[in-house]
């Protein structure tokens, strides 16, 4: 990748997740990070970004209603949990796969573990679109919609509709919350369609959730338990008494469940 081509990769991978640190730039690259700061320090020079100590931020000038203070609180939430349950997820996806990914925090840490694989991704998100633009081996299908400021979604009636024209191998999604009375649960209407949109012509249905979501419940249903195959949930908290069992019923519902 020559260094015009990195430095529009450098944008874009800042404009899906706000700030990131040079040692991670230089990984998703695979160059070294003095290399890393020479391309910060010519988009700095165009004014596209502002450097900050040990990592690197989008002007907030320029940016500041490209992401809301909602996203920006999603993506500094139990962070550590996301990035091992993306992980883990990532591991189901393989090459030739068609898939589908919501606009979620939690899913969208799988993206830095599926840019090398032969894929197609369905997804309603901007922030998977952003990271993937300079991957030509992961083909991106965007459903377009009105935009949700508030997660870089795009929602509405014509997402669900050209979610229904997909058939896919696996969908990954979450929510805000999982019990065994209610189900998945989210709280926001339209973003609960395009996830039964997606539930509708797909053969195996990914839930990923941190397990602060456990055992709760939410505004709306989302789906049914019978509608998951796999729950990929991070164990970096001990479970309770009573999540255990929770968990156990899930499991008796025919649900994998798969601890991170």
């Amino acid at each position: 990748m020559n260094a015009e081509k990195r430095q529009k990769f450098i944008e874009n991978f800042i404009m899906s997740g706000a700030r990131v640190e040079i040692k991670t730039l230089s990984n998703e690259l695979n160059v070294s990070e003095m290399t890393i700061r020479r391309d910060l320090r010519k988009l700095e020079e165009q004014g596209l970004i502002k450097r900050v100590f040990k990592g690197t931020e989008l002007d907030s000038i320029k940016n500041s209603d490209l992401i809301d203070d909602s996203l920006k609180k999603r993506i500094v939430q139990n962070t550590e949990e996301k990035k091992l349950i993306g992980k883990i997820a990532a591991t189901f996806v393989k090459d030739g796969d068609i898939i589908a990914l919501d606009a979620s925090t939690t899913v969208y840490e799988m993206c830095k573990h599926l840019k090398d694989k032969k894929i197609t991704i369905i997804t309603n998100s901007i922030r998977v679109c952003l990271y993937f633009s300079m991957v030509k081996n992961v083909d991106i299908i965007l459903a377009g919609g009105n935009l949700r400021y508030g997660t870089l979604s795009l929602i509405g009636p014509d997402v669900g509709t050209n979610f229904r024209k997909y058939y896919t191998n696996k969908i990954f999604i979450s929510g805000k919350a999982l019990s065994y009375e209610n189900k998945l649960t989210d709280i926001n209407a339209f973003e609960i369609e395009t996830k039964k949109a997606l539930i509708e012509n797909t053969k195996e249905v990914f839930v990923l959730l941190d397990h602060s979501k456990l055992n709760k419940t939410s505004l709306i249903k989302a789906c049914d338990l019978k509608n998951i195959s796999k729950l990929i949930i991070d164990g970096m908290k001990e479970f309770s008494d009573q999540e255990e069992k929770v968990i156990q019923k899930i499991k008796n519902e025919g649900v994998e469940v798969i601890i991170a």
